[in-house]
């Protein structure tokens, strides 16, 4: 008897076990077998799993659909797929509707195109892809990913990372954007909520954005590797990159190019409001159609900004020769508790002429004073 009800337990497990096994495992679905891609993401239940989307361009008129916004649940791990970056194609016709919505743990959005409703003098409210709890929710999102994505012409923000209330309440925490190439973005390529931690960037570009580029809150986010451009025909815009109260932001290995011509360019950097620990490590600067670099800002209250080895290039003519003002400006400081601290290590500055060893700069107002607390470390001499 104890051999018999041995052998049937084993037989029962044995049975059991390939059909536990087939339901946990998530499924794939092919959005061409639904109405919309909508329809595809919400069959998936709350198992979650990937929907697959085959090479095309989707609208409100195509089937499938694309409607904005494309909403991946809450509470639910779901993976969008397309073709390829160009060969899949969601297009939107409303100006004021986000693309896409990622509104929980482990979703992602890769190997597609979201191209958004903005016109030339015509603005909307519609972002591109926003990560952020569903309203009303108070979870945290953590390990979202874009991969392999271009959005394209959002009438507002090209990518908005929010974080809705308190830190203990909702906020988005080491999320992942890998080759995520965002342009022509209305109102700034990226916003990083103050409530939101360890988002990272790696290869990024961020090209012919109005607003300023990428606005930096929040703490421990790190860009590698990552293209911040205007070309030609770019917009006039404010900062390629504005650190607004941060801390422990890095920026390694990334360029900055502005190619416009007859503009009033801001700062490519700027650094304010008690902003900390900044690390600007091995970025190049470069201007193809200015003389003055304008290259970094920081403003008073900001501490721990270390410069490492920056290279700035700007255009020396017979008409137009190199003005070495403005590489690196520091504001002046009213009182001792604005003082900023900027250690600046090593860095070279060239032209069609010569090379030239990096200035830092005072740009002062009303009441300010010079600021004393710049250090440098193996500046080189000029060759």
């Amino acid at each position: 008897m104890r051999i018999q009800l041995g052998m049937t337990i084993l037989l029962l497990a044995g049975v059991a076990a390939p059909h536990s096994l087939h339901a946990a495992k998530a499924p794939y679905l092919n959005a061409a077998d639904f109405p919309s891609i909508q329809a595809a993401i919400d069959a998936l239940g709350k198992q979650g799993g990937t929907v697959l989307i085959p090479p095309g361009r989707y609208d409100s008129t195509t089937v499938p659909a694309f409607v904005p916004p494309l909403r991946l649940p809450p509470h639910t791990p779901v993976r969008v797929v397309g073709a390829g970056r160009e060969a899949t194609n969601l297009e939107s016709h409303n100006p004021n509707q986000d693309l896409c919505l990622i509104q929980a743990d482990f979703q992602s959005v890769e190997q597609l195109t979201l191209t958004g409703a903005a016109i030339f003098g015509l603005k909307g409210r519609g972002n591109g892809v926003v990560v952020a709890s569903a309203r009303g929710d108070k979870t945290v999102i953590s390990h979202a990913a874009i991969r392999d994505v271009v959005i394209r012409r959002a009438p507002r923000l090209g990518l908005e990372i929010r974080g809705q209330r308190s830190p203990s309440d909702s906020l988005a925490i080491l999320c992942n954007y890998e080759e995520v190439s965002i342009e022509a973005a209305g109102g700034g390529a990226v916003a990083i909520g103050p409530t939101c931690t360890t988002q990272f960037f790696r290869g990024c570009t961020f090209i012919d954005f109005e607003g300023s580029g990428v606005r930096v809150q929040g703490m421990g986010h790190q860009f590698l590797n990552c293209d911040f451009e205007q070309g030609t025909g770019g917009p006039l815009s404010q900062e390629f990159v504005l650190l607004d109260g941060c801390k422990g932001v890095d920026f390694r290995n990334c360029w900055f190019e502005d190619q416009r011509a007859g503009t009033a360019p801001a700062y490519f950097v700027r650094v304010r409001a008690r902003a900390s620990h900044i690390n600007v490590d091995e970025c190049l600067f470069s201007r193809f159609a200015s003389n003055r670099v304008l290259g970094i800002l920081v403003e008073p209250g900001a501490r721990s900004v270390t410069i490492t080895n920056p290279l700035f290039g700007a255009r020396d003519t017979d008409a137009q020769r190199f003005d070495p003002r403005d590489q690196i400006t520091v504001r002046g400081a009213k009182t001792d508790e604005d003082a900023v601290g900027v250690t600046l290590v090593g860095g070279i500055v060239g032209t069609a002429r010569l090379y030239y060893p990096v200035t830092v700069t005072d740009s002062l107002r009303a009441g300010e004073r010079r600021q004393t607390g710049i250090q440098r470390v193996n500046q080189p001499t000029t060759k």
